[in-house]
Formats: C-alpha cells, sequence, structure tokens
C-alpha cells in the first residue's frame, strides 16, 4: 500500500519532469512552506511567472480534501522556507486512485503516472473568505499532463487581469484626451496620423450647421479620437514591457566593440520633476540596440512627436498605468481588449474583440494533441496564421497552446521561438496598430529570445492615389489578395524600403519579402470581420460600401475594391452578398493544408442561410466545401436566450458559431458528418473554456452514428450537449442554438414521417412532406407591388385599408395584437396601375386564402399561418400558400399552429435572432408540414372543423403555448380527431410543448417561458 506522503513526492517528482523548462518547481510535505499553524501543503508547485500553487492530494472517499485545502487557500509563502514568495490563490484538489493506493512501491506509481494513469482534480481560486471551486461539482479526470494543463490557467490572478484590463482602459482614455488636447493647436495630430497611417482630420474652420456636416463632424471627431487612443495604448504597452525587462543586461555590439546594456526601470529615469521624454527616448533606444524592435520602435516615433512640456504630464500619467498593469500583460491579451474596445472604426470594419475563453476554446478544439509534441521539429513546423488578426488574440492562443503541447512533452518552447516568428506565425491586418499589438503579444511569450525578423504583415488597403488608363482608382485591398492563388502571388512583397509594413526585430531597413504560400498552413484560425455591402454604420458618415470604407477611402475606391474582390474571387465559395466572413473563409480553404485545420468564428447565419436568400447561397457554398473536402468538423454555438450571450466575440450583439474542420487529403473518405455542439453558456474563463473543449473532445469520442447525441460535462455539471449529424451542403444546418437534442430528434424523425413523442418507445407513422409539393407558395411582395426604392416593380399600388368590398384585398403587414386568432381580416388593398391589368390578372391567380408568416416573432406573434375569408394577396409579411380547396388550406392552418407545426418551422427558420425566426417564399415550400392530401376525407373535415371552432378564439404567443389553452385544445384535437391518436399521446405532446417552450431562441429575452 502506497500512502500519501509516498504519493505526493511522485506527483511532484513527474510535474517536474513535465514543467523543467517552464520554471517550475514541485516539492512535497514541506513543512513551514506556508505562514501559518498547521501549514505542511502536500504539493507546493513555486513558479518562475506566476503565484504558487498547492496540491492536496487524497485517496477515496477523500471526506476531508475540501477543508485540506481551504486549510492553504489564502496563505503567504515563507520565503525561508519556501525560497520564494507570494500569496496562495489556487489550491489543487486531486482525488487519488485505489489502483495508485495498492502499489508497492513509489516507483510503481511514478510509472504509472508516467504512463498516463488517470487521475481526479478541482480548483479552488480565491481567498480563504471568498472562493471558488472548479468544476462546481465532480472532479475532471486526466493524467498528470492534463492536470499540468490545467493548473496554468487555473493559477492566473483573474482579478488582477480584470483590475489591469480596467486600469488600462482608463489610462488610454486619459491619455488620449491629453493627446487631442495638444494636437488641436498644431499639426501634432497630422504627424501622429501620419506615422500611423491613419485618418486625422483637420477641424473645422467654423461650426458646422447643416446635419450632414453634424454627422461628418462626428465621423472625423471620432477618428481623431482613435487615432489617439491607438497612441496612448501603444506608449502605454511599451512603459509596461520596459518595466517587465527592467535589470535584464545584453551584449551588444557598437563599432565592433562589444558592450554590455542593462535596461532600466520607469523609476530610475524619472527626475524629480516627473519624466522628461528625452531621457525615455534615449531609454528605449537602449532597449532598441537589444531587440524589441516591434514594441519599442513606433512607440518611440510617437512619443518624439510631442511636445517636451505635454510629454512630460502624458508619461508621468502613462507611466502609473504601466506600473498597474505590467504584471497582468506578461501572459495576457490586455492589451489587445483595450485596443478592441475603444477603436472607434470598429462599427464600419466590424472587427469586433475575439473573447480570451473564445480565443482558448477554438485554439483547444483546433490543435490535435495526438502528435510527437516532444519533437522540437512538430513544434517548429506547426504554421498558424490569422489573415485577419485584429489585435492577435487568435493567434497568440494557437501559440501558446502549441507551445504548451510540447512543454508538457518534456520539451523547450523557448529554444524555438525564434524560429516560430521568423518562420511558423502569420499575422495580417490592415490596421498599423493591430499589427504592433499582435507582435508585442507573441513577443512577450519569450520576451527574450532575439529574432531577426516576422512575419507579421501589415497590407496595404484603399486607393493608391494612381489610376489605370481608364481613369479608375488603383486600389489595394489588404489580405483579400490572397483570395486568388492562380495570379503567381506566391511571394508578397511587403516591406518596400520606405515603408515600415512588416513589424521585425531590428531596425535593418531592408525589402522583406513574406512567402504566401498556398496550402502551406497547419492551422488558419481567424474571427473575419462580418461586414456586408449593406450600409449599417449609422453613426459615420456616408460609409458608402462598409466592407471597404475604412480609412476614410472614396465612393470610387470603394467601388474599384469590390470590383477587384470580386474578380479575385472568382471560382471560390466568397460572396459579397454575405459579407467578408465568406471571403476570409475562401482564404482559408486556399492557405491551410491537407491534414490541417481551420478554425472560424462566423456569424449564425453561416449555418442557418440557406438558398432562400441571395446572402444565403455563398453560405451555402461554405457549407458545401466543408461537407465535401474537410472531415472532423465540428460547429460551436451558445443556446442563451439573449444574442450578445450567444456570441463569442465582444459587443457584436449577434449571435455566432466557432467551425473546426480538417482538411482531407486527396484520397480520404468523404463522409460530410459534423458534430453539432450546443453550449449552455460561453465559458467564463480560460480554465473553462480549455476544459470544456476537452470535455466535446470526449463526447466526440462517445458518438459512433449518425443522431446519436450526448451531454457534454465537466465533473457533474452539464455544460452543453453535442448530436453527430450527416449533413447535406445544399440544407440549413439546423441543429444550432438548440439546448434539447430530443428536439431535434422528434424534428427529424417528424419530417420523415415518423412522430416520436417523449415517453413513447415507437414512433408513430403520420404522413409528411414538404410543403411545396401539396401548395404553391405566391410571388414576393415586390412583384406585386411597388415600394419605395422599386416605384416601377409590380403591377399595384398598394394602399391602406380593406373591407368586404374590396377589389382587390391585400394581407400586408403583421400586428400582433389584431392577428391573434388563426382568421384574420386584409388589411390594405391594391389599385392596379394603368396598363398593368393583364399582369395583375396573372399576379391574382396566386392569391389564396391561407397565409404563411415569414417573419415570426415566438415571442410575441400567436401565429404561424393565417386564413382570410376574402381570397386575398399576401405581402411582405404573409406570402400566400395556395392550395387545391379552401378545406385544405384550413386543415393545413391548423397543422402550421399546432405545437408539431410550430416545430417544424422553428427547425427549418433562420434564428439568429432570438425569439424570432426567419423564412422566405424560397424556403416556405421546403418546411414539412403534414400531407393534407394523404388524408382521409373525414380528417379533412375534422380538421376543417376544428378550424370552424377555434378560427376567432385568441391565441397567445407561440412561446407560450405551455400556458395557452386554446392552442392546447387544438393540440388534443390535432392528435384525437385528425391523427386518430389516443389521450397518452394528448399528455406526452404536452412534454413536448413544453421543451420546446424552454428552448432561449423561442422564448429570447423575454420572461414568459414556462421557467418564468
Amino acid at each position: 500500500m502506497l500512502e500519501e506522503p509516498q504519493l505526493n513526492g511522485r506527483i511532484a517528482s513527474v510535474i517536474n519532469k513535465l514543467t523543467n523548462s517552464a520554471g517550475w518547481r514541485a516539492r512535497e510535505e514541506l513543512k513551514g512552506a506556508l505562514r501559518g499553524p498547521d501549514t505542511k501543503p502536500d504539493v507546493l508547485i513555486t513558479r518562475a511567472y506566476g503565484p504558487p500553487v498547492v496540491i492536496e492530494t487524497e485517496y477515496p472517499p477523500a471526506t476531508t480534501l475540501a477543508d485540506d485545502c481551504m486549510k492553504s487557500i489564502g496563505r503567504e509563502l515563507d520565503p525561508a522556507v519556501a525560497n520564494a514568495s507570494g500569496r496562495v490563490s489556487t489550491v489543487i484538489a486531486i482525488r487519488a486512485t485505489d489502483e495508485l493506493h495498492q502499489c508497492a512501491t513509489g516507483d510503481d506509481a511514478q510509472q504509472m503516472l508516467e504512463d498516463g494513469h488517470e487521475i481526479e482534480y478541482a480548483a479552488y481560486q480565491g481567498t480563504d473568505k471568498r472562493h471558488a471551486r472548479f468544476p462546481q461539482g465532480g472532479f475532471i479526470k486526466g493524467n498528470v499532463r492534463d492536470l499540468v494543463d490545467f493548473i496554468r490557467p487555473a493559477a492566473e490572478p483573474q482579478d488582477t487581469i480584470n483590475f489591469a484590463t480596467q486600469a488600462f482602459e482608463q489610462g488610454v482614455e486619459d491619455a488620449a484626451m491629453l493627446i487631442l488636447g495638444c494636437a488641436s493647436y498644431t499639426n501634432i495630430g497630422e504627424a501622429i496620423g501620419s506615422t500611423l497611417r491613419q485618418q486625422w482630420p483637420s477641424h473645422p474652420n467654423e461650426t458646422p450647421s447643416k446635419q450632414i456636416d453634424l454627422q461628418q463632424e462626428k465621423a472625423d471627431q471620432d477618428a481623431r479620437e482613435q487615432t489617439a487612443k491607438m497612441t496612448a495604448t501603444m506608449m502605454i504597452n511599451a512603459l509596461a514591457y520596459q518595466q517587465n525587462l527592467a535589470g535584464y543586461s545584453a551584449e551588444v555590439e557598437v563599432n565592433g566593440q562589444k558592450e554590455t546594456r542593462i535596461i532600466k526601470s520607469l523609476g530610475q529615469i524619472r527626475k524629480l520633476t516627473g519624466f522628461h521624454p528625452d531621457d525615455v527616448i534615449a531609454e528605449w533606444d537602449n532597449i532598441l540596440s537589444i531587440n524589441y524592435w516591434p514594441i519599442f520602435h513606433i512607440a518611440k516615433r510617437l512619443l518624439a512627436i510631442i511636445p517636451p512640456t505635454a510629454a512630460t504630464h502624458l508619461l508621468d500619467n502613462m507611466a502609473k498605468t504601466a506600473n498597474a498593469i505590467q504584471d497582468a500583460i506578461k501572459q495576457n491579451d490586455v492589451a489587445g481588449t483595450v485596443f478592441q474596445r475603444l477603436i472607434a472604426d470598429r462599427q464600419t470594419l466590424a472587427t469586433y474583440y475575439t473573447r480570451p475563453e473564445s480565443t482558448t476554446l477554438a485554439a483547444y478544439l483546433a490543435i490535435p494533441d495526438d502528435l510527437d509534441w516532444a519533437d522540437p521539429e512538430t513544434l517548429k513546423n506547426y504554421r498558424i496564421a490569422d489573415y485577419a488578426c485584429g489585435s492577435g488574440g487568435l493567434v497568440l492562443a494557437a501559440y501558446q497552446r502549441a507551445r504548451n503541447l510540447h512543454l508538457n512533452h518534456g520539451g523547450n518552447p523557448d529554444s524555438v521561438h525564434a524560429h516560430m516568428m521568423e518562420n511558423s506565425l502569420t499575422a495580417c491586418d490592415i490596421m498599423p496598430a493591430a499589427v504592433h499589438l499582435t507582435s508585442s503579444l507573441l513577443s512577450s511569450v519569450a520576451p527574450r529570445e532575439h529574432y531577426r525578423g516576422t512575419r507579421n504583415v501589415l497590407y496595404p488597403f484603399g486607393g493608391t492615389g494612381e489610376t489605370d488608363n481608364k481613369g479608375n482608382p488603383i486600389v489595394d485591398i489588404g489580405s483579400l489578395e490572397l483570395l486568388n492563388l492562380k495570379a503567381a502571388r506566391r511571394q508578397q512583397a511587403v516591406l518596400p524600403l520606405n515603408q515600415q509594413m512588416v513589424l521585425g526585430a531590428t531596425q535593418e531597413r531592408r525589402a522583406i519579402e513574406v512567402e504566401m504560400v498556398p496550402r502551406s498552413q497547419s492551422l488558419v484560425i481567424m474571427n473575419p470581420p462580418f461586414t456586408t455591402p449593406t450600409n449599417h454604420a449609422a453613426d459615420h458618415a456616408k460609409p458608402g460600401n462598409p466592407a471597404y470604407a475604412a480609412f476614410n477611402t472614396t465612393l470610387a475606391e470603394q467601388k474599384a475594391m469590390s470590383k477587384k474582390v470580386k474578380r479575385l474571387a472568382n471560382d471560390t465559395i466568397s460572396d459579397g452578398n454575405a459579407g467578408l466572413g465568406t471571403q476570409f473563409a475562401a482564404i482559408a480553404h486556399n492557405m491551410v493544408k491537407s491534414g490541417g485545420q481551420i478554425a472560424l468564428i462566423l456569424h449564425l447565419s453561416a449555418m442557418l442561410g440557406g438558398s432562400d436568400s441571395p446572402s444565403a447561397k455563398s453560405w451555402q457554398k461554405l457549407r458545401g466545401l466543408l461537407a465535401k473536402e474537410y472531415g472532423d468538423v465540428v460547429v460551436v454555438s451558445i443556446a442563451q436566450n439573449k444574442d450578445v450571450d450567444s456570441s463569442f466575440s465582444a459587443d457584436t450583439g449577434m449571435a455566432e458559431v466557432i467551425i473546426i474542420a480538417r482538411r482531407l487529403a486527396s484520397r480520404e473518405r468523404r463522409r460530410s458528418l459534423v458534430h453539432f455542439v450546443n453550449l449552455a453558456e460561453r465559458p467564463a474563463t480560460k480554465l473553462a473554456a480549455q476544459e470544456t473543449a476537452k470535455a466535446i473532445r470526449r463526447a466526440i469520442a462517445r458518438l459512433t452514428q449518425p443522431g446519436d447525441h450526448s451531454e457534454i460535462e465537466i465533473g457533474n455539471e452539464k455544460v452543453g450537449t453535442i448530436r453527430l449529424e450527416k449533413v447535406s451542403p445544399a440544407e440549413k444546418w439546423t441543429t444550432v442554438r438548440v439546448a434539447n437534442m430530443e428536439l431535434v430528434q422528434v424534428a427529424t424523425e417528424l419530417a420523415q414521417g415518423k412522430l416520436r413523442l417523449p415517453q413513447s418507445k415507437d414512433a408513430v407513422p403520420i404522413p409528411m412532406t414538404p410543403m411545396g409539393s401539396i401548395g404553391r407558395v405566391g410571388p414576393l411582395h415586390r412583384d406585386i407591388a411597388s415600394g419605395p426604392q422599386e416605384p416601377d416593380r409590380g403591377p399595384f399600388t398598394k394602399s391602406a385599408g380593406a373591407n368586404s368590398g374590396t377589389e382587390w384585398p391585400f394581407l400586408w403587414n403583421r400586428d400582433s395584437k389584431s392577428q391573434q386568432g388563426m382568421e384574420v381580416s386584409p388589411d390594405s388593398h391594391g389599385i392596379i396601375k394603368s396598363g398593368e391589368d393583364e399582369e395583375a390578372g396573372e399576379i391574382w391567380q396566386r392569391a389564396s386564402n391561407l397565409h404563411i408568416s415569414n417573419e415570426l416573432r415566438f415571442n410575441s406573434s400567436s401565429t404561424s399561418a393565417a386564413f382570410t375569408q376574402q381570397v386575398s394577396m399576401g405581402g411582405s409579411s404573409w406570402p400566400n400558400f395556395l392550395m387545391k380547396s379552401p378545406e385544405m388550406e384550413k386543415a393545413a392552418c391548423v397543422w402550421l399552429n399546432g405545437t408539431l407545426g410550430l416545430i417544424s418551422f422553428w427547425t427549418n427558420s433562420n434564428r439568429t435572432q432570438s425569439g424570432r425566426g426567419r423564412t422566405t417564399v424560397r424556403a416556405i415550400p421546403t418546411i414539412p408540414m403534414l400531407d393534407i392530401s394523404k388524408l382521409s376525407k373525414k380528417q379533412v373535415r375534422s380538421a376543417v372543423q376544428i378550424y370552424d371552432d377555434l378560427c376567432h378564439k385568441s391565441l397567445l404567443p407561440t412561446n407560450e403555448a405551455w400556458r395557452d389553452p386554446v392552442r392546447q385544445e387544438l393540440d388534443r384535437r390535432l392528435l384525437t380527431e385528425v391523427l386518430d391518436l389516443n389521450d397518452s399521446a394528448v399528455e406526452q405532446l404536452a412534454i413536448l410543448r413544453n421543451q420546446w417552450c424552454r428552448e432561449p431562441t423561442v422564448t429570447g429575452a423575454k420572461n414568459t417561458g414556462p421557467d418564468s
């Protein structure tokens, strides 16, 4: 039997082997290591970079394990014993196995641990008075390598990071105001803008008087503030890094002689009267003579522009911020968080910040852990790229994951850092500050490792100031140049001698070429802009085409850029109607190698867009590409009530998905299988994110056949669900943002003609068919009556109001107050345009009594279908659906407003917005419904009778079906009188009804669901 102290020593020994190069030191049974009584932690881990960690171990049943953890949390180290200082804010609880307990010797136990024997563990984080446990219940199972991986984020001082982020944000705001103040009287602003290649519009000579002038001035002020904030961010970032480098020395060669240079702290260069910019610049020159060009060069140039008097006050303020954040920026994307929060142009660029927990989730899911990570060549050859990098959060997370995999296998990733920076990490953007921050982040991973250059590319974007022989502007389009691989652009010249376009490590000014070799990347990871050609930036003056409106491009330049992108994107999945997301997805496909992974964060419409809208066609192309040329496809969404809580980015307010996929080799079998993951909520921390990714992988391994589904658990906590499906590229991928996978199974089988209700062993056959096979959808509303944007379209002019004597009645608008029953009245009428009688007659042949809602607000609208006593023409909200007889239309209206019909509608609708399901006249024919044509005359008469009895009764909003007596009566009679099912089926349908009403996308943000 192996006693606990012996096991503790073996756990410490294995940890030391795995973390030797990371500066960790694990020691067991170190009495007196913590100040205070009864302080002998089972294992104490001190780390070169980071606070100490304690491990407490017990064999099952481990009844005192939690109490033992509480004895250590919040305690200070005794430096005399521990040879280190710091406060313990993380304690790891390990529940060892009986197999380890049965080991005869410590050597046997160590061998088991080194061979991957799994133990159970959890983390306590905080202080003795205020702490949290992760997971909240139960334990995570893994080997010691997994444990080391777990400890890294568990030991991150989250409070420190949060404080630093807030301090950095406030410091940037304050510094930017000082910069704006001194820039308003001189040409300082223009010089800063020129240095950053950003706009600094001049102030107007007079107060704007017209509305358009006021709008333009606001846009100009936003641009000035953005540039000032970028300037402050980069200078504070440099000051904080200087503090972290203070005391570091290195030999440099000066005029053929070697000199030792020592980096000074801010305190060493501050005088009694404050900071003088010349002293700071001199020290930054000293640092640049060693290395760190990406961090300090542009910061130095910016500081040199500020007048000395103003710079002294500015530096005093920025130094305080730098001191407050210096610890947090060592391994965390604090600068990137602030940068993305503060830039004003993000509404136009639609380049939102990817949350650190989202970057972690994507990286852990994308990077395979079954490579030979012990071999440094594996890390050196693992090429990571982000062609829309922003501040670098995704490429940093991926690089850190790859480094940690090598580290966890006993490697030393710092030894290959220079190679990675020079050859393996590609980050591109059109914003100079973004590329600067990405370089800073990647440099900070191993700040004292020298490298000669980077693959961090600042792509030119916008007009060049030149025109072609036809007078059209010659333009640059950023990394979208990579859309076309047939143009022999294998090498992209990125550093003309007069521009700093690649941020390298030294001041050597030479033309640098970064090879952009197709199909060369191990991982392409991106959160591309989701901008579309639609003008959606209301707070910017005349952005024109938002996809190309950054940096004050003219309308002519935007048009030329759009035309160039369209030409380069020919024969790809790119489509401008769906926005830049598809274009960057096409680039990812161009650049990833066979066997490599892509990881994309995209709008939810990438899954739910079908052939029913112009923008959806390209999303269909993306799904087709994934189904045909990729394997191991995982789609992750978040099933939350609010759109903002279903996003992986910050502040988008839109639901998103993470798509992970591996590009297949030419001879690999194409299986068209996708694992759909629906998380209960977005992971709150990087620790939760990485363990969620691991739990997803464990769940994937359990699913073997299409239709299999499983819960995703961390410890005893359910964090989501997963379902394996065989997909068709021609159809929507609808298993996203769904909380209950049983609903998906019911909807899938229902579409196949099998009704499987809860608590029922067997499915009941019922006739089902696509709507288009038993009826004809009406015309598009624009083909009926003209609108303000298309006054010449359609044979009718629409006019408000209708009555029983109206010749050409229309049902045009949705009104949740007046349209609460199945039977409604027309709300408008048409007037035939002069000379359009024949076309009007042809259009009217498609009028009907039955109308289908094409935008159903589940939490406010009562019906998905409506019936008018007069044959009427359906408008923008109520397209027609013409069947063989009014009786069939009444029967269809009953089905579509019952629970089963609503579930079919919901499943096949576009649910990108909470509480709303959208469809179109193109998509309506594909919705599965009860095949009325297969019913007997008696069944049809029964359905008609249900309609006649209930059509004038008010229904509650559809998400309140759980408490709606009218809808429940409709359901009961539909099951028993039409489908000939018994009362047991009615009770089972009640369970299904409640399940559907609980779905986040059904209830949305309203508290009207079953649990409200």
